[in-house]
């Protein structure tokens, strides 16, 4: 299957990093998974210890009242994906 941009009328998402979508009765609240880590790593006399960390995941919030082309896009695309996945699943099983 082959993603592509979902492209709404002021930003392009990329699918790969839709971490969760949360569906309520008239809005939906995209997740985006943030790509940006840090790590640090600190040594003395041979001993070191580091740590990672990640900033809080993006949050892309489409209502339909205020933006219903928008919510439009994403509804199409959540049927049309829910269905594709759904029926590669029940092909593995």
């Amino acid at each position: 299957m082959a993603f592509h941009f979902i492209k709404l009328t002021s930003m392009l998402i990329n699918p790969h990093h839709i971490k969760q979508i949360v569906i309520m009765p008239d809005k939906y609240s995209i997740i985006i998974a943030n790509s940006k880590i840090e790590g640090r790593v600190y040594g003395f006399a041979g001993v070191c210890y580091g740590s990672i960390d990640s900033d809080e995941d993006d949050i892309i919030t489409i209502s339909k009242m205020s933006k219903p082309i928008d919510y439009k896009i994403i509804s199409d695309w959540i049927d049309k994906n829910y269905w594709v996945g759904f029926l590669a699943f029940l092909t593995k099983n």
